[in-house]
């Protein structure tokens, strides 16, 4: 995690804090020899993790932070290939404000009460009615229709684009262009604590398996095979983006602007 000001000056503190829970995902039992101790996987990612992530890592531009991502999280990416670590891709995430949690936000105030099951019913019962308030209002052709013919392509859809219209979802963002999260760290806030606030960059090493697209490769399926309501697993979703005639389709033209994952 990054700590940085207004002016884009952050220092580094916890980078990779959340693949903490992605790891125990490596399904893996083997154990890796290391300076002549046994190591987990785990141990040894964050053995790696150390020595190549700076305790003190400032970013005071663009040119920073493309450099930081160039010369220091694809190093470690490469490096955990090296010890055997095979399959991990930075993604970065954006907010405000220093010390905030990563939350999805029909979890956030005054929600958080909710559970995991009642937040996804809240989720659909929201993006049907966010689909019914566009056709009315607006029209059925600002929507991203294309996969409405997979199994849950369409309850897929109306999820990322309900999240693009500012609708409470079960969904987080993230992109793998850290400039973009950077754009998200240190936009303007109409609040006054949060605009005196630093913000803060996040960044997570992925695994390959928990990265899922429309697209079917063995051993993984398209996430429109699942069930978004009932997916029982953690993934980083890549939906693909059609740019013919996307800025007609006015949510999945926000997706595209802000080359987003989930």
């Amino acid at each position: 995690m990054f700590s940085c000001a207004k002016s884009i000056v952050p220092g580094l503190e916890n980078v990779g804090r959340l693949s903490k829970n992605e790891i125990t995902n490596i399904n893996h039992l083997v154990t890796y020899q290391l300076n002549r101790h046994t190591m987990t996987a785990k141990e040894l990612f964050l053995n790696i993790k150390q020595q190549c992530i700076p305790d003190n890592l400032e970013i005071s531009d663009v040119a920073g932070a493309i450099n930081s991502h160039d010369k220091v999280f694809i190093p470690f990416r490469v490096k955990l290939f090296e010890n055997g670590l095979n399959g991990f891709m930075p993604h970065y995430r954006g907010e405000q404000k220093f010390g905030w949690d990563i939350l999805p936000g029909i979890f956030r105030l005054p929600l958080t009460h909710l559970s995991n099951v009642e937040g996804k019913k809240l989720e659909e019962q929201a993006t049907k009615e966010f689909e019914e308030v566009v056709e009315t209002k607006i029209g059925s052709n600002v929507l991203r229709r294309i996969f409405n013919a997979e199994k849950y392509g369409k309850a897929w859809d109306l999820l990322f684009q309900a999240q693009h219209a500012g609708i409470r979802t079960t969904l987080t963002d993230w992109t793998a262009f850290i400039v973009s999260a950077l754009f998200f760290a240190t936009e303007k806030s109409i609040y006054e604590d949060v605009e005196k606030s630093d913000a803060q960059l996040w960044c997570q090493m992925v695994p390959e398996e928990n990265i899922i697209s429309d697209s079917q490769y063995f051993p993984k399926e398209s996430m429109y095979n699942l069930n978004p309501s009932d997916i029982g697993n953690v993934y980083l979703i890549n939906p693909s983006i059609y740019i013919d005639n996307v800025e007609e389709r006015l949510f999945e033209y926000n997706m595209y602007r802000q080359k987003g994952s989930f």
